[in-house]
């Protein structure tokens, strides 16, 4: 665990700062792109649920240092979303590309709603008509995932290598 704190906590200081700063102005397809959604998901895939939650947690103080919402509702909500990517993981095989792409997807929109849901009973307003979430919400989260994944899943790789089998002579 230690050793994953080395890759999350520059990651999600990053991450959040890229997000909240530069993706709040420049929008992709129209959206700002949950890039700790991805990063929460993938490290919930790669490692596990604890490391996942773990990344959550810091990741979404992050991002509550950038907003204005309830504090501790970015951390809820990413907690939600690597439960239920370490949940998809028990059941479906990791694969390459599919199924971090479906849960990019996923995380993304059930992040969203309880991002959203927290804030409302935090007494913020939330216009619900407004309150869309497209296709192309869902494909551009579902493209991003996949190199996204596959860095972290690298970046896990070298910091926690295999064991190799020891030779009997």
């Amino acid at each position: 665990m230690n050793r994953s704190l080395i890759i999350i906590i520059p990651i999600s200081i990053v991450l959040a700062i890229i997000q909240s700063a530069f993706f709040s102005r420049i929008r992709i397809l129209g959206h700002i792109p949950q890039l700790l959604v991805l990063a929460v998901i993938s490290w919930a895939i790669v490692r596990d649920l604890t490391e996942g939650a773990v990344w959550a947690l810091i990741g979404g103080l992050c991002l509550d240092l950038f907003s204005v919402g309830p504090l501790g509702a970015n951390s809820l909500a990413l907690i939600a979303v690597a439960g239920l990517a370490f949940g998809v993981r028990q059941v479906l095989p990791r694969g390459q590309y599919l199924v971090p792409a479906m849960l990019g997807m996923v995380g993304a929109v059930v992040y969203l709603m309880i991002h959203a849901l927290l804030a409302q009973l935090n007494g913020f307003s939330i216009n619900w008509d407004l309150f869309q979430v497209t296709a192309s919400y869902m494909v551009l989260h579902a493209l991003l995932m996949i190199p996204i994944y596959r860095l972290l899943a690298w970046a896990a790789g070298a910091l926690f290598p295999d064991p190799i089998d020891s030779v009997v002579n």
